[in-house]
């Protein structure tokens, strides 16, 4: 049966069982339907209507485990309103750290809360210098469920530190389409219920204001560990393609 509709008590059932154990969730997003679309620019490998997604192939590109994209993706700008109520500017908010952009939703079964334990879990273990030199930035797709408080309840789940946004229909749009994304599309599943399409990978931002890895779901702990310790102690160089 499906549960998109699930009270708050129910998720945190839910994401308490993925945080404790320990890796990313394997199975796939059986509640999303078909019709989650992908940036151009950025070609993300997963989407929500993917089967699960295996461990990127090592890349020697740079040396890192992500995706690496075929043209480095602008951070662009937009403006949403975070968990407390104030407004949050992307990036420039982030104040040039590393920063993870995952657009999601709070109602999603296991590809959202799945994704953000992974990153959860990677940075509670990782060293604290470099925990603390990356941002989650966390942009529902369902403003009309998941306000203010329920986005702060929901990603307080994974953790405090975590940035939580929510908006406008028309301010999330303007997100989306930043990174190429199409508005999100909701798809009735009976009895007053909905699922929404999401792009399902997380993109990853560097201080030169550019995202050159994404992340598809599926990826491990130790993944995560390995390149977002890569990212903040050697930074990117926009020139640098294969060192």
């Amino acid at each position: 049966m499906l549960e998109v509709a699930m009270s708050l008590p129910a998720r945190r059932v839910t994401v308490l069982v993925v945080l404790l154990g320990v890796t990313v969730l394997g199975a796939g997003c059986a509640e999303e339907p078909e019709g989650a679309s992908t940036p151009s620019s950025a070609r993300p490998a997963a989407s929500v209507t993917s089967s699960p997604s295996a461990e990127p192939s090592a890349t020697t590109d740079a040396g890192y485990l992500g995706t690496i994209l075929p043209e480095p993706l602008p951070a662009g700008s937009f403006t949403l309103t975070d968990q407390r109520g104030e407004r949050f500017r992307f990036p420039r908010d982030a104040h040039g750290r590393v920063s993870l952009l995952y657009f999601g939703y709070t109602h999603c079964a296991d590809i959202c809360p799945g994704t953000l334990a992974g990153i959860a879990v990677a940075l509670r273990e990782l060293p604290r210098d470099v925990a603390r030199a990356v941002d989650v930035v966390f942009v529902t797709v369902d403003p009309a469920r998941d306000d203010r408080e329920v986005v702060r309840d929901w990603v307080g789940l994974f953790s405090d530190d975590f940035v939580g946004l929510t908006g406008t229909k028309a301010e999330i749009e303007r997100a989306l389409a930043t990174y190429g994304f199409p508005p999100p599309e909701t798809y009735d599943i009976g009895g007053g219920e909905y699922t929404v399409g999401h792009p399902a990978g997380v993109l990853a931002f560097t201080p030169d204001g550019f995202a050159h890895l994404e992340y598809p779901f599926g990826v491990t702990v130790e993944t995560w560990q390995r390149d977002l310790t890569k990212l903040v102690e050697d930074g990117w160089e926009a020139s640098c393609r294969k060192c």
